[in-house]
């Protein structure tokens, strides 16, 4: 929770599938992403993909350790997906200033809890 913020900013869209929020400085090459797909009920996440595959996401009341989907992900990323309605995202969502998604053999992202983070769990509950 003390660790310094990764910079960068979140960015929200609709798609005619579900929703997209982003994380990162360069908007063409986001660090990490949750995408609600509404057709199935769940929540990608995007991580860049590393020798180790696993992600581990740290809040504030929870850790859980999520090993990659077999979807592609785009170039240099992996996909780990989650049920809409995992506890994993509200405890993402309403963790005290910010969570943490770790891969191993790339550096440490400590994403700020901000509101698009919501909005994507939120859209792909309705």
């Amino acid at each position: 929770m003390d660790a310094p913020q990764t910079p960068g900013d979140w960015s929200f869209q609709l798609l005619g599938t579900g929703a997209l929020a982003q994380f990162g400085s360069d908007p063409a090459n986001p660090l990490f992403g949750l995408e609600c797909v509404k057709a199935t009920g769940q929540v990608l996440m995007h991580a860049p993909r590393a020798s180790g595959g696993a992600l581990l996401i740290r809040t504030e009341t929870m850790d859980r350790t999520l090993d990659p989907a077999s979807l592609p992900g785009g170039p240099g990323y992996a996909r780990y997906v989650v049920s809409a309605r995992d506890p994993l995202l509200d405890a993402m969502a309403f963790s005290k200033g910010r969570f943490a998604a770790l891969v191993n053999g790339v550096p440490a992202y400590y994403l700020p809890a901000w509101p698009e983070v919501t909005r994507v769990v939120e859209e792909c509950r309705r």
